[in-house]
């Protein structure tokens, strides 16, 4: 498997464990370090942010169109379009 389908298998396996609130899933999924930024500006540890996308958030499904994958020197990276549907579980945790 090349660099590139690695990346868009882990995407993949990402939006499932969303979809499914499988918050061991996600963080296996995610280096200990992690910090994500949200839409919304919020700078979430790799904790925090399981938290709050297992708990908070209940992810109906997510679709990655057309994507493309641009493997660097220090790290590869996935553009393309990204369909989510969720519904809020929890709009205090959000």
């Amino acid at each position: 498997m090349s660099t590139a389908e690695d990346v868009l298998h882990l995407v993949e396996a990402r939006a499932r464990a969303l979809a499914e609130q499988d918050a061991e899933g996600l963080r296996l999924l995610m280096h200990p370090e992690c910090v994500w930024t949200s839409y919304a500006g919020l700078v979430l540890d790799r904790d925090e942010y399981v938290r709050r996308n297992t708990t908070a958030v209940r992810f109906a499904s997510q679709r990655f169109e057309g994507p493309v994958v641009r493997v660097g020197a220090t790290r590869p990276s996935s553009l393309g379009r990204l369909s989510t549907l969720c519904a809020t579980v929890n709009s205090s945790a959000c």
